[in-house]
């Protein structure tokens, strides 16, 4: 049921800036610290002996009856190592402090991690890369640390990896790194295994193939996401009424449905075929990490129709000019589009483009796939003309005629031999249906509350009003009950804040002097998600807190 918000969070405009906004998730560069073969030999290896051990932490897959289309392709194994416990120490000739753990699956194609504590300190810093180095990923430093404490890795080819922590001489203390999981990929993801090329169905067209010669600017949107190490999906960059350039990602709920899963998300941009039918992309342009802004998936709750499958998060950082990203327009109103356009990642592979030259229908997931759903949330695609969709393909964009996104798919039958049936939840039920600001997207991607019902698309480098992108820090967050806010910059007079919980209602107001840290408590509210707002005559603010009260 479509709801009013309360009149104060619609008016005024925002800008979500959580704790970590300006700490990297991006890899840092530089060269791991050469460790001589003879020592590399003495470095323990955690051998993962089966796939099938009673440490492999389950995995549900994807069942026929449900036809969602993401994609499992690792499994998760419990590693729970740190340089305390686990690995060799040695020193180097200048003195540095090198901390070495490898990790070994005979039966993996690749191996990524998830480290499960990651909080650096000083100039330590840490790297990962296979027995050859062909492959080195990091370094990671106290720049990547977050509020979630968590960083996910990318896998790296081969069947042993290694991590490898580096700390200056004088340096005393790293800080903290947990190697929580370990996900041992069951199917090929790189270029080099004789397997993996062209895992996507011939059916598909490489968005570099003259079919996608009008959507070059779109393609720019998508991007492939892997969750948890292990599963395949699909996601858009999107853009907000006010051109904010906010790293917001739509995606879809079973995709995403967690802030854990969003906290162990890596999002690929730009990974493409350079030429049609050509040979694999580059995966350089990724980024770890996200917070979980809003969702439709209530399968927590009564399993009645109640669910919508979405999800919105936001990147821990934005994606750096360099990788020249597209902001997705989108188009909310009741009208079906008269032709159709999907973008997307079939088995993880590199970015396809799918067409209908049909209009969809309202639809439904249809209750023998899942039943929790609600009713006609989504739009049909009775057939593709050019193409299909595939497992992976979960949570990509529906373009309308105009290019601007209508709808993320949910899944369905439609393959190469017969492309028919595929169902991609409606933008405009994602848009207000539910009218909590965790459960909605006109909150965050209208938040000026302009009522428009569609909007273009926006380039990477158009310029936008400074003042419509400093950033709030919270801290602690998550927190136990007293916050800080600290602003980028001193307000020049006296303003107003309001706390709402998730559904809106406001639970404290009142008066801020001019200063550029502003205290607050929540020390009776329940566990949750809080909004905050800070009004001043020349500038308005909003965070998303955590409350998790002792």
């Amino acid at each position: 049921m479509k709801k009013r918000l309360f009149s104060i969070l619609l008016f005024v405009l925002f800008i979500y800036g959580p704790a970590f906004q300006l700490s990297g998730q991006l890899s840092q560069g530089g060269k791991p610290v050469e460790i001589i073969a003879s020592i590399m030999q003495t470095v323990p290896v955690i051998d993962i002996p089966s796939l099938s051990s009673e440490q492999s932490i389950a995995n549900p897959g994807i069942t026929e009856l449900s036809k969602l289309k993401h994609l499992y392709f690792a499994n998760i194994y419990s590693i729970k190592a740190n340089p305390q416990s686990s690995g060799k120490w040695i020193d180097d000739q200048s003195g540095n402090k090198i901390w070495l753990l490898g990790i070994r699956s005979d039966e993996s194609y690749s191996i990524g991690l998830i480290l499960s504590k990651f909080q650096l300190k000083g100039e330590a810093r840490v790297f990962v890369f296979n027995e050859t180095r062909s492959c080195v990923v990091g370094a990671f430093t106290k720049l990547n640390n977050n509020t979630s404490d968590i960083l996910p890795v990318t896998h790296i080819p081969g069947k042993c990896i290694y991590i490898q922590l580096e700390m200056p001489a004088e340096q005393t203390d790293y800080g903290e790194l947990i190697v929580g999981e370990a996900a041992l990929a069951y199917l090929p993801l790189f270029a080099e295994d004789p397997d993996r090329f062209n895992m996507a169905d011939a059916c598909n067209i490489d968005i570099n193939c003259p079919e996608g010669a009008e959507w070059q600017d779109l393609k720019r949107s998508v991007c492939r996401i892997v969750i948890n190490g292990n599963k395949f999906c699909t996601g858009t960059l999107i853009n907000t009424a006010n051109s904010s350039r906010e790293s917001y990602i739509l995606t879809a709920a079973h995709c995403i449905g967690s802030q854990g899963e969003a906290n162990k998300s890596i999002f690929y941009f730009n990974y493409e075929s350079p030429t049609c039918d050509g040979p694999d992309g580059p995966t350089t342009h990724q980024i770890s990490g996200s917070n979980l802004i809003s969702t439709g998936d209530t399968l927590g709750e009564d399993l009645n129709r109640d669910s919508l499958d979405f999800t919105l998060v936001k990147l821990n950082v934005r994606p750096p000019d360099s990788f020249r990203v597209y902001y997705a327009g989108w188009n909310r109103t009741l009208l079906p589009a008269s032709e159709t356009v999907t973008i997307h990642h079939p088995q993880g592979d590199v970015k396809k483009i799918s067409f209908d030259f049909d209009p969809p229908q309202t639809g439904y997931h249809v209750v023998k796939y899942y039943p929790e759903y609600v009713l006609y949330s989504h739009w049909r695609i009775l057939k593709w003309d050019l193409a299909t969709t595939e497992a992976g393909s979960s949570g990509c964009p529906l373009f309308d005629q105009d290019k601007r996104l209508v709808g993320l798919l949910t899944g369905g039958e439609a393959t190469c031999v017969s492309s028919i049936n595929d169902y991609f939840t409606k933008f405009d039920y994602s848009w207000n249906y539910y009218d909590e600001p965790a459960k909605n997207l006109h909150f965050w991607l209208d938040p000026l509350n302009s009522g428009a019902y569609s909007i273009n698309g926006l380039d990477y480098d158009t310029y936008v009003d400074p003042s419509e992108t400093e950033s709030l820090k919270v801290f602690p967050n998550p927190g136990t009950g007293d916050y800080y806010i600290q602003l980028d910059r001193n307000s020049n007079k006296d303003g107003m804040f309001y706390i709402c919980n998730a559904g809106g209602e406001i639970i404290q107001s009142g008066k801020i002097k001019k200063d550029n840290i502003f205290r607050f408590a929540l020390p009776e509210f329940p566990a949750g998600i809080y909004f905050i707002r800070l009004i001043f005559p020349d500038r308005i603010y909003t965070a998303r807190i955590v409350h998790l009260p002792d």
